[in-house]
């Protein structure tokens, strides 16, 4: 046999080789790359399967523990989920009245004749009232039944249409939260599980988005900050975070006429000629 048939032979068993062994590695990626695309379709089967609200909520959050004068502080990425089974409730329009650009009342309407009232830079100021039928807004009950305070019309000109609560009213959020702040507590400084622990919420604003064109809510901002004092250890959790509802599970929202129409309402208007 030549030296060139040698050759020959050497660089043929070489690239056969070399070919199987690529044609191992491509039938790899194909299968996690199918296995991937099989687990993705699952999960949004599973998303579909479930009833009410999906939410994904991403954020930072930072935990802070003094103990004995030396401070830690612990700095984790949080991704997690919640589901909410929000039944539809009506209530009813926001009410904004503006005067040379500024707000001057805001209102919330509620269909059991509930009325929150918020005036200038004060809290919102619950009152009892009969009220008639106006345009009917669908919004889960549980993110508006506690409003104490913030300030609603916010984005008039913008795409959408913000409603910033100061004190949040979703329960399921707010016990799960206090839920693992209280286990994070207890594990860092191995606190009596049966001890009385008082905990103070120093920050909490849920900030809601409602898709003007759509008449959807888009997503949710969180920001809560939770801590505690027990003799001489301080511990404190912030969340920031921003729910994106997801899926089909969204409700349309009827907004009011002058959201829709990006125009000042006329009712304060309309209240000038009647008091003339």
């Amino acid at each position: 046999m030549s030296k060139f048939h040698k050759v020959t032979m050497v660089f043929m068993a070489t690239f056969c080789l070399l070919t199987f062994s690529g044609c191992s590695v491509i039938s790899s990626f194909a299968d996690r790359f199918t296995s991937a695309e099989q687990v993705a379709h699952d999960s949004m089967g599973e998303l579909k399967k479930t009833k009410g609200y999906q939410s994904v909520a991403k954020g930072n959050e930072t935990q802070t523990l003094i103990h004995n004068q030396k401070k830690t502080v612990l700095h984790s990425q949080y991704h997690f989920q919640e589901s909410y089974s929000f039944k539809p409730v009506k209530i009813h329009s926001i009410r904004q009245y503006i005067t040379n650009g500024h707000t001057v009342r805001s209102e919330l309407y509620y269909s059991d004749g509930t009325v929150y009232q918020k005036t200038g830079i004060s809290g919102w100021q619950k009152e009892k009232g009969t009220i008639e039928q106006l345009n009917l807004n669908y919004r889960p009950d549980q993110l508006l039944q506690a409003v104490t305070k913030g300030s609603a019309g916010k984005g008039i000109q913008g795409r959408f249409f913000v409603l910033e609560i100061g004190k949040a009213a979703s329960k399921e959020y707010l016990t799960q939260a206090y839920h693992d702040f209280l286990s994070a507590f207890q594990q860092a400084t191995n606190v009596d599980p049966k001890a009385k622990v008082s905990i103070q919420t120093d920050r909490l604003s849920e900030r809601i988005f409602i898709d003007r064109q759509t008449k959807r809510l888009h997503h949710i901002e969180l920001n809560l900050k939770l801590s505690t004092k027990l003799k001489e250890i301080e511990f404190s959790l912030e969340r920031k975070g921003k729910i994106e509802l997801t899926g089909d599970l969204q409700q349309p929202i009827l907004l009011p006429d002058y959201v829709k129409k990006d125009a000042i309402s006329h009712e304060m208007e309309e209240e000038d000629k009647t008091e003339e």
